[in-house]
């Protein structure tokens, strides 16, 4: 008796967790279709645009070097170095 009602409610919570994670599932898998078609529809958009070609853009373009954002500390034994950048001291 106790044994039946065991493997019953195994088996219901089995299903249950089943459910839970198909509709979690679901929902990603939904959402996601749901990104890459506004995504190709946009990129569909831009092609039209421009007779079939992408636009040049300079997102890729060299950049000038700017000051570094970090400083490096050196400790000796005998003094205290302290730099902004590393290529100073090779």
């Amino acid at each position: 008796m106790i044994g039946k009602l065991r493997m019953k409610l195994i088996a219901a919570s089995m299903l249950s967790l089943l459910a839970v994670l198909l509709c979690i599932e679901g929902v990603i898998g939904g959402i996601n279709y749901k990104k890459i078609v506004e995504d190709a529809d946009r990129v569909l958009e831009v092609l039209g645009e421009n007779e079939g070609r992408f636009p040049q853009t300079d997102l890729f373009a060299e950049k000038k070097r700017k000051k570094p954002r970090w400083i490096m500390i050196l400790f000796c034994l005998q003094s205290f170095h302290m730099s902004r950048d590393i290529f100073q001291f090779f």
